[in-house]
């Protein structure tokens, strides 16, 4: 196993990769970080959809008009299918993720993740980069592709597949966690009708799953909108969001509470430990920052009013290269660009 004194924080929702809970969860861990985040947002899980670059481009806007003050700059990386020119071994299509540092990978399809990132350099690549201390944050497929074993969640509840599991990425071995990851763990798009948890797979057929399975392997069901925060520093874990998560292991389920910090020694023993983060610990806990002072637009100079104006133009135009260039001459003179779901708004650092 590799060192974990490096590695980067790791987060994992059960979903909701741009809802309101991701935008608060990904502040509170921003928010920790000593610099702004070079982004790299991650096509790959839904490649084999005619419009995956859309995908992570919604994706990619989320972060960077739902949370600018942390950002320096955002890459899509179409690394879509092998044997194609945006194969997730392409070096150039891979470029930006040499020098990102956060990571974000999201919906699509687990088994598909799986295929194409089976021995690829983009994994390798993603690998590097969170043992260097790139933050790791994984949803919905991805989450599941990258675990100890994958649950196929099309092809059994959409195509009618017997059950079944696929040998996984096994990526969160990297830390000592063999984990298996289920997100939507407390589905209920079914309704009465229809049990949807488990990842749609419902309690009953989830439990002839688990069957299939060594009676020693550790899942880790993660409810919607709820994401487990890994702090290797600390050696702490943390849930946030709208629900909670659950270890299972030999016939036995803990519970890890929403709003609580546990030792990761839980997930590896079955035991759980409740902690407190360390008093210098910001990941989670940090206390709110003072007022910004807003800068109204006619106190700025008339080249920034120039270029405030033009960064609003970039916007209409879908331009987003441009626009986050106008942000940094911004921030290299001193102020912060935010944009509202109607304006900007600039504030003094």
């Amino acid at each position: 196993m590799s060192s974990k004194s490096t590695f980067g924080k790791l987060i994992i929702f059960g979903s909701g990769e741009t809802s309101e809970t991701a935008k608060k969860v990904h502040r509170k861990v921003f928010k920790g970080e000593p610099s702004l985040q070079r982004v790299a947002v991650f096509e790959t899980p839904a490649g084999f959809q005619p419009n995956s670059q859309l995908v992570a481009k919604e994706v990619a806007e989320h972060f960077r008009f739902s949370l600018p003050e942390f950002i320096e700059n955002i890459n899509v990386i179409s690394a879509r299918k092998k044997n194609t020119s945006f194969s997730p071994d392409n070096a150039s299509v891979l470029s930006p993720v040499e020098n990102a540092t956060f990571l974000f990978l999201g919906p699509g399809s687990p088994t598909y993740a799986r295929a194409q990132f089976e021995n690829s350099l983009a994994l390798q690549l993603i690998v590097k980069r969170w043992r260097n201390g790139a933050i790791l944050s994984l949803s919905s497929a991805a989450a599941i592709s990258f675990g100890e074993f994958v649950l196929p969640v099309y092809e059994i509840y959409k195509a009618g597949a017997d059950l079944y599991w696929e040998e996984g990425l096994n990526v969160f071995q990297e830390v000592g966690l063999p984990i298996t990851i289920v997100t939507h763990w407390n589905n209920n798009e079914g309704g009465e009708k229809l049990d949807t948890s488990r990842c749609f797979m419902g309690k009953n057929r989830f439990e002839k799953l688990l069957k299939l399975l060594p009676k020693d392997i550790f899942i880790l069901g993660i409810d919607e909108n709820t994401a487990t925060i890994f702090d290797f520093q600390n050696n702490i874990f943390s849930i946030e969001g709208k629900g909670d998560a659950f270890l299972l292991r030999n016939g036995e389920e803990v519970v890890f509470e929403n709003k609580k910090s546990f030792a990761i020694e839980s997930i590896k023993s079955g035991k759980k430990k409740e902690v407190q983060p360390p008093s210098n610990q910001v990941l989670i806990h940090k206390p709110p920052s003072g007022e910004k002072q807003k800068i109204e637009k006619n106190q700025l100079s008339q080249q920034l009013q120039k270029l405030l104006n033009e960064r609003e133009k970039a916007k209409e135009a879908k331009d987003f290269k441009r626009a986050d260039e106008i942000r940094s001459i911004f921030r290299d003179q001193g102020f912060v660009v935010e944009d509202t779901q109607s304006s900007q708004e600039v504030y003094k650092k």
